[in-house]
């Protein structure tokens, strides 16, 4: 049919339920046409040859259709795997830096913990605070 629009096709659509030629219900919103019935016409042998020569390229028309869609899909598929791939890739790296943070912060934590040196170790016991001195006799 040639047509540039949906509206286009809806004007034919019309033409031919007004003329008889169908009895169908139109959809536009919905986007879709529900046919009931339809008028038969005699086809001229003549034509026959230009029908199916317009069926065997609408056909054709299909099957790129169809290849074109399944190629997108496959490419669309194949970025997807690597896009997860890419992913799991970063997540295993990001736990790697980080267990090795929390391995460093370990080893510079331990390595500033105080150890036992030379100076002595009073007990809390032992030591007396100055409000708890021992009074003297006066």
């Amino acid at each position: 049919l040639r047509l540039n629009s949906v509206r286009e096709l809806e004007d034919v659509v019309i033409d031919a339920i007004y003329n008889k030629f169908i009895k169908a219900r139109l959809d536009s919103k919905g986007q879709f046409i529900e046919i009931d019935d339809w008028a038969s016409r005699d086809t001229p042998a003549a034509t026959i040859p230009a029908v199916i020569a317009s069926l065997n390229d609408f056909a054709r028309r299909v099957v790129d259709v169809r290849s074109n869609a399944v190629e997108d899909a496959n490419r669309r598929d194949a970025q997807v795997v690597a896009d997860r791939k890419r992913l799991q890739q970063a997540e295993a790296e990001l736990a790697a830096a980080r267990k090795a943070l929390d391995e460093s912060m370990m080893a510079t934590m331990n390595s500033h913990e105080p150890s036992t040196s030379v100076r002595s170790k009073t007990s809390r016991s032992a030591r007396q605070r100055p409000s708890q001195a021992t009074p003297t006799n006066k």
